[in-house]
């Protein structure tokens, strides 16, 4: 479908629902009033009667196989129009329009699917929130916990300081005349700047970690 727009004269945009009411049907050719590209001719493509909602329409552009503008027939703007055409809309319209609102409907029905969710869990954690808060109040037991978790709920948690005991293997290079004087070279220092070498090389200290033992447990 090709059409051309002559002269000056000034565009009025009105919408779907209003061209329908002036007789216009569904199948028509139509100047779809877009944003970005101003004025773009399409097939005009309306639901079938439906209930408790307003009906939506579609502008197709045959030539880029793709909807320009779509949305409920109120709110749906078109530029003037109808386009005067002998051409009969095809058939694919409707199916390329039907595709179009069935991805509304999946992205509506998942976007409430989230918030449905989302706002599960959020009156989930307030529970358990407020429930952690009386099992404190009441100076309730581990079995608490115990029955939140075999609940699949949240237990009370807290933050705790463990001391470790590590044994690290490190290299630490000196110049000497013989093993034992290497050996007798050694000191503190050296030990503490070959671990801080490792520090700076993560993969190298989980290399060097021998072994660990906690050795001491209290709360922060």
């Amino acid at each position: 479908m090709t059409a051309v727009v002559e002269g000056s004269a000034v565009v009025v945009s009105r919408s779907v629902a209003e061209l329908l009411g002036c007789g216009v049907q569904p199948g028509a050719a139509v100047w779809a009033d877009t944003v970005d590209n101003g004025p773009v001719p399409g097939w005009l493509v309306v639901e079938r009667v439906v209930v408790g909602r307003e009906r939506r329409c579609a502008i197709v552009q045959a030539e880029a196989c793709a909807v320009v503008s779509a949305g409920p027939i109120s709110e749906v703007q078109v530029a003037s129009g109808p386009i005067p055409t002998d051409e009969l809309m095809p058939e694919w319209v409707s199916a390329l329009a039907s595709s179009h609102w069935d991805a509304q409907d999946a992205r509506a029905e998942r976007d409430a699917a989230r918030s449905a969710l989302q706002a599960h869990e959020d009156r989930l954690e307030r529970i358990e929130d407020a429930s952690h808060e009386f099992a404190d109040e009441h100076s309730l037991c581990s079995d608490f916990d115990a029955f939140m978790i075999s609940q699949g709920l949240r237990p009370r948690m807290s933050d705790w300081d463990n001391t470790v005991s590590a044994t690290v293997r490190v290299r630490v290079p000196v110049r000497a005349r013989n093993a034992e004087d290497a050996e007798s070279q050694v000191d503190e220092s050296l030990v503490v700047d070959a671990l801080m070498e490792l520090a700076s090389r993560r993969s190298a200290l989980s290399d060097a970690l021998l072994d660990h033992d906690v050795v001491d447990t209290e709360r922060a």
